[in-house]
């Protein structure tokens, strides 16, 4: 039989341990080959609007080439070129538009009821040609017919088109020719944003991106529009990749606060395109009119250093500032972008590529089996489960890995076990320290005090960073990377170890330990039901706020402290961590020490918090990996800070109640 001792550990329990260590060793190696793919890719898109700057050159009286150059000098390496409309056409002189109402009120001879909905008049053959053929691509030939004729030297053109006039103003009708071709001629790369259009002809996607082809120095396609989503969408998504592909280019996915205002089928094509695929940030001109050019430029710096952002999306500024003229002020605003830039390495150019990065499958199925076994150690600890089970359990994991990876269904589970891994590591930490809360009790030196808090911070952590490395590991690839793919139930992995934690506290972790059954009896005072109320609506801003894409955005306040933060430290630490679970970690230490159990609890709620924020902060794989690291240290040094000062408040206040008239 095995010797069962104080000190003795279980062959079982070593063995699962083992293949945690194993894991984590292979996370390293996992987490080593993405830094060395994310240290070269350094290449940054700085795109100007074309739209916007003509319109600002409009109004100024610029001359467009003069100003492009000097801002090509000062940074701006590529050009964003929307599909024309009816509106822009007739604002540069290029048509004039009449509908069938126009015509036969213009008419001195009466006019066929079944004349065109609307008919363009154009005197320019390059734009007639351009229009007539985006036209027959876009919507077939039978609701276009194009006329010309050149009369004495001077080109007079119509086209009649079958549509809606109340609709044409918001409709695409394809790129100008003359107008792309100012980009190459000036030595900027092309960004194209194609627009999505309510029914396509069965060819018609291939044949547009075969028109695409005649654009020199396409170096992305970025889709634009009202409709919000991708051309081809729902149907044709399959032809659009393929002509995304013949082009060579790539396919920029705008960043969004919120998943629902993502652009619909853009991820499905980048699923299809991975190695094709670039992340894109914009700000948009209603918010750049609360910024100044300062605060853009470290907005953008943050998105290139931290989310992999590798195409700017950039609109001129049309307020001077700073006692400049607005074309000094522009001109400044993309130099300091640049030099930031470049300052941190990054090269101005056609944005990099991850070329499909992904590490061994053999590593992954490494790092399953340790999170298989993560999973079980946290049910020994938690139920004291027996070696049987465990056995069992462990037995399964390692089937089931197999399956996946023989499969072809690795990546599920790889996700599933990423949520297991990250929810079970730092509840193992919280929960295996319950009894090294108590080991200092009665003792009255605040040095102590704070030395055994900070070695609890500093054990837990550890493991917790474990468990985020597990997700890092399980989840480096291009995919997540670019934030095309991302790890599902990211609530769950804030929530259950929260609670679990909680419930294990009170059942086994509390000096006086209760049965369920006795928590349930508990009777319920007014301050209950306030502090109730209290931690439900802390508990539901907490869940709002979790995740990639939180519902609720930063506060103005909060954003002013994030960029405080950020300008001070190389990545900002997260508030739950520094300013809540690592504080609320030392501070229950320091409590337990002078022997105060009550209210505990809450505390240990506000640990868990903290310490699955760490693995939370790993998940995040659009952001750099160093910086990660960076972020999670940052935090606990900052969270220790913290985390003094309130054990040394709650000293002095407890010394000042003990030498108090009434405590004698």
């Amino acid at each position: 039989m095995e010797e069962k001792g104080p000190n003795k550990v279980k062959p079982l329990r070593l063995l699962l341990w083992v293949l945690v260590g194993a894991a984590l060793i292979s996370a390293l190696v996992v987490g080593y080959l993405r830094i060395k793919v994310e240290s070269n890719y350094k290449n940054v898109n700085l795109v100007l609007d074309y739209d916007a700057f003509k319109e600002l050159a409009r109004s100024q009286s610029w001359n467009e080439d003069d100003v492009l150059k000097k801002f090509k000098d000062a940074g701006i390496t590529g050009l964003a070129f929307s599909e024309t409309n009816v509106d822009k056409l007739k604002l540069d002189k290029y048509v004039r538009v009449y509908s069938a109402e126009d015509m036969k009120m213009l008419s001195s001879v009466p006019v066929p009821e079944n004349i065109p909905a609307v008919r363009f008049i154009i005197a320019d053959k390059q734009i007639h040609e351009n229009l007539s053929r985006n036209l027959e691509i876009l919507f077939g030939t039978e609701r276009v017919r194009a006329e010309s004729q050149d009369v004495k030297g001077a080109f007079h053109g119509s086209i009649d088109f079958t549509a809606d006039p109340k609709e044409l103003s918001f409709l695409g009708l394809g790129f100008l020719k003359s107008e792309v071709e100012i980009a190459p001629r000036l030595g900027f790369n092309v960004v194209l944003r194609p627009e999505a259009k309510d029914s396509y002809p069965t060819d018609s996607i291939l044949r547009y991106f075969e028109y695409l082809k005649s654009f020199p120095k396409v170096s992305c396609v970025v889709f634009g529009g009202v409709r919000n989503q991708a051309a081809g969408y729902p149907d044709f998504l399959d032809q659009t990749a393929d002509g995304i592909a013949s082009l060579g280019c790539q396919l920029g996915m705008i960043e969004v606060p919120q998943v629902q205002l993502a652009q619909k089928g853009v991820r499905r094509l980048a699923l299809k395109l991975k190695d094709k695929a670039v992340r894109v940030q914009s700000i948009s001109q209603a918010y750049m009119q609360r910024l100044n050019s300062d605060e853009t430029v470290d907005i953008f710096d943050l998105g290139v250093r931290e989310r992999n952002m590798r195409v700017l999306y950039l609109r001129p500024f049309t307020t001077a500032q700073n006692g400049k003229n607005l074309l000094e002020t522009n001109i400044e605003y993309f130099s300091n972008l640049k030099k930031e830039l470049t300052a941190q390495g990054f090269t101005l150019g056609e944005a990099g590529s991850l070329n499909d990065f992904s590490p061994p499958s053999i590593l992954f199925v490494i790092i399953c089996t340790g999170a298989a076994a993560s999973g079980i150690i946290l049910l020994e600890v938690l139920f004291g489960t027996g070696e049987a089970v465990s056995i069992i359990l462990l037995i399964t994991g390692i089937i089931i890995t197999a399956l996946a990876f023989f499969s072809g269904h690795l990546l599920i589970w790889r996700k599933l076990m990423a949520l297991a891994a990250g929810m079970s590591l730092p509840t193992i930490a919280i929960a295996t320290s319950f009894p090294e809360f108590a080991k200092l009790q009665g003792v009255q030196s605040p040095g102590r005090i704070i030395g055994r808090a900070t070695w609890l911070l500093i054990r837990i952590s550890l493991v917790s960073i474990a468990g985020g490395i597990f997700v890092m590991g399980l989840l480096s690839s291009a995919l997540f990377m670019l934030q095309v793919d991302q790890l599902s139930g990211i609530k769950l992995l804030m929530i259950v170890p929260v609670i679990i934690v909680i419930f294990d506290y009170l059942l086994k972790g509390a000096p006086v330990k209760k049965s369920f059954e006795e928590l349930m009896k508990i009777p319920m005072f007014l301050w209950h039901v306030i502090i109730i109320i209290v931690l439900l609506g802390a508990g539901a801003i907490y869940i709002l706020r979790t995740g990639n894409a939180p519902e609720t955005p930063a506060s103005e306040y909060e954003r002013t402290i994030r960029n405080f933060l950020d300008s001070i430290l190389v990545a900002r630490p997260r508030f739950k961590e520094f300013l809540i679970g690592h504080p609320g970690l030392m501070l229950a230490s320091a409590l337990s020490s002078a022997g105060i159990y009550g209210g505990i609890w809450v505390l240990m709620m506000i640990t868990a918090i903290g310490q699955v924020d760490i693995v939370d902060s790993f998940g995040h794989i659009h952001t750099s990996l160093i910086a990660t690291f960076i972020r999670v240290f940052n935090g606990i040094i900052l969270g220790w800070f913290f985390g003094i000062a309130a054990i040394l408040i709650f000293w002095v206040f407890s010394r000042r109640i003990q030498r108090s008239p009434q405590a004698k």
